[in-house]
């Protein structure tokens, strides 16, 4: 459990800040506070102790600051110390649930469309399914740019084949062999 925030040096709005008194964290610690006063950048390094891993806090280095970002905390009886980009104790048991978990685990789709009131609502859970629905959703724009000049192939090969037969009529033809000679040979003819 995390029981203390000691000091938090050049990371966000903690430029310079210090435990005074006794701030010890309960089993349910609520924190609350207008908009940018380091709710965010609370939440970010306690991802980054979880995962072990520095680029959360290095993310939010303190604007104008040469330091480099400095962490100590408390937890379950032992200080983590995050200093020079490196945590000396993470601590994985902590789970964040905010906007980064929400966009890392949760897919529900941004764009309105007819097909939503088909389905009303299409979402995909953790991070694997987010990644693949993300690729869903790309090849669709992808297929969705490309079938106007499909559309348009199809119109002028249609005109080209002389307007009595579907494309689809035209492929499935029987296929000749020797086609260029014979069509060489009804020129002559012609001629």
């Amino acid at each position: 459990m995390i029981e203390k925030s000691i000091a938090i040096r050049n990371v966000g709005k903690f430029k310079s800040y210090s435990c005074v008194g006794d701030l010890t964290f309960g089993p349910v610690t609520i924190i609350f506070a207008e908009n940018g006063q380091g709710k965010t950048t609370l939440a970010a390094i306690l991802r980054s102790l979880s995962m072990g891993e520095g680029q959360c806090i290095q993310e939010r280095c303190t604007l104008g600051q040469s330091e480099m970002p400095s962490v100590d905390l408390r937890l379950n009886g032992a200080n983590a110390a995050f200093a020079n980009g490196v945590w000396n104790n993470p601590f994985p048991t902590i789970e964040i649930f905010d906007p980064t978990f929400v966009a890392k685990n949760v897919y529900a789709g941004f764009d309105v469309q007819h097909d939503h009131k088909k389905n009303l609502y299409q979402f995909a859970i953790g991070e694997q399914g987010v990644t693949l629905a993300n690729e869903i959703n790309r090849l669709d724009n992808a297929i969705r740019e490309i079938n106007p000049d499909i559309s348009s192939k199809k119109s002028e090969i249609e005109r080209n084949i002389g307007g009595s037969l579907s494309l689809n009529d035209f492929l499935t033809l029987p296929q000749m062999e020797g086609i260029d000679q014979r069509i060489a040979d009804k020129a002559k003819g012609v001629e």
